[in-house]
């Protein structure tokens, strides 16, 4: 699908070890997550190499690897797969 206005991608890999994302995230809603902290992991470094899309507090996880629609969905694939693609927007 096409990215609504506000909303970016950013891919992370896990790699061998399933490296931590270092998210605190909570459910938003029936549909999405919500991040409710950033810690040390995937998303800080993506942070530090692409500041025009950084991840913050607040910000909303739509989808993950082309799954939506229900928080449980996205938790899996964050859980299970070892690349990422989350999709994320700032309300």
């Amino acid at each position: 699908r096409e990215l609504r206005q506000g909303e970016f991608v950013i891919r992370l890999d896990k790699g061998d070890g399933l490296m931590k994302i270092g998210l605190d995230i909570m459910y938003n809603g029936s549909v999405s997550l919500g991040v409710k902290k950033v810690k040390e992991g995937l998303v800080s470094e993506w942070n530090k190499e692409y500041p025009q899309t950084t991840v913050c507090p607040g910000d909303v996880i739509s989808e993950v690897n082309g799954c939506h629609g229900s928080p449980e969905k996205l938790l899996e694939r964050i859980a299970y797969d070892r690349i990422l693609n989350l999709t994320i927007s700032r309300p």
